[in-house]
């Protein structure tokens, strides 16, 4: 048993995501999480970090690193300096391209190099989703990458009373982010469905506030909320919708299925895999087919079989196993490249 090797998370984020598989890997290795503050963000805690950075590195077996940012890309060169192995985990971002939403990790020519190489020094590379996995492969041909999709606390997500008349999305209503979580679509369709409350969870902008508001006077924005705020909506609703153009996996509707919500959802990215035949999956951008798709998850059923989809497929506890798996299996192989 590998239990006496160390090793250290690098990521620039502290989300919840990150620190669960902070948490699974310390059930048997010494672990420590490091959090890497952003150059942009504040260059003296950056420099600090990477000081911080280098010491670990000389004490560490096995380098765990989120997401393949500038940040990832310092950390896998220093690791290889240091002889460590390195997991690198990438995300959806990295590997996108949409100029018509100026988003994407690969819209700039050093951004998109420095993905590739650090893709190619890494000893393993995880992403989310087979989407995210053709995406990554597309990059570089013939690479490795093993899929492991996040895990949903389904113990904590869990369904809670009735059902009410509620359609439920997740997305930031701000000028970078609402068209490419398809909320101005949301908006058209509850503009159709007056009997429903349709409800927008995250940040926004009195912009694009207006805007929405505009096409459905009724909808509801929430602002930014706890994690036990938007457990309470999504066991309240009815049916989840991700109207969005890109998702690599897509955490807030497996989440709202986990609850017991009926997903709506397009076909974009990993969203069609993570609802299988448990929920609508429109086939094109169309507010009255979306509505149409919507009407008919309202009177649906599917709420049961969507959240055994989530436990049976998603859980945490899957999670665990694999990533706990892929880690003996690393050690356990000596060779490196």
């Amino acid at each position: 048993m590998a239990g006496g090797n160390k090793i250290l998370v690098v990521s620039s984020y502290r989300s919840g995501f990150v620190l669960n598989d902070v948490d699974i890997l310390s059930l048997v290795y010494p672990t420590r999480f490091l959090h890497l503050t952003s150059i942009r963000s504040n260059p003296v805690r950056f420099c600090l970090g990477v000081f911080n950075l280098i010491w670990r590195l000389s004490r560490t077996d096995l380098v765990y690193v989120f997401f393949a940012d500038f940040n990832a890309f310092l950390t896998i060169l220093l690791a290889r300096l240091f002889r460590c192995k390195i997991i690198l985990f990438v995300g959806g971002y990295e590997t996108a391209a949409l100029p018509e939403l100026n988003y994407g990790g690969r819209l700039q020519a050093a951004t998109g190099s420095r993905l590739k190489i650090s893709l190619r020094l890494a000893h393993r590379v995880l992403a989310f989703s087979d989407f995210s996995r053709r995406e990554i492969i597309e990059l570089v041909p013939g690479l490795k990458v093993d899929v492991l999709a996040p895990g949903i606390d389904t113990e904590k997500f869990s369904p809670l009373g009735e059902k009410e008349k509620i359609v439920v999305t997740v997305g930031n209503a701000t000028r970078d982010s609402y068209l490419l979580k398809g909320l101005l679509l949301f908006a058209r369709c509850a503009g159709e469905l007056k009997n429903y409350r349709f409800v927008i969870i995250g940040k926004y902008e009195l912009p694009i506030f207006n805007l929405l508001r505009k096409a459905a006077p009724e909808l509801i924005f929430t602002g930014q909320l706890t994690s036990d705020q938007v457990l309470s909506w999504m066991q309240k609703a009815r049916v989840y919708c991700q109207l969005s153009v890109r998702e690599s996996f897509g955490i807030a509707c497996a989440e709202a299925m986990s609850c017991g919500c009926v997903p709506v959802v397009t076909r974009a990215g990993a969203l069609p895999d993570v609802t299988g035949d448990t929920g609508f999956i429109a086939e094109q951008n169309d507010p009255e087919q979306i509505t149409h798709l919507i009407n008919k998850a309202r009177r649906s059923r599917k709420g049961r079989v969507a959240r055994e989809r989530i436990i049976g497929n998603y859980s945490n506890k899957i999670r665990q196993t694999r990533l706990l798996n892929l880690i003996y299996e690393l050690y356990e192989n000596n060779h490196r490249r």
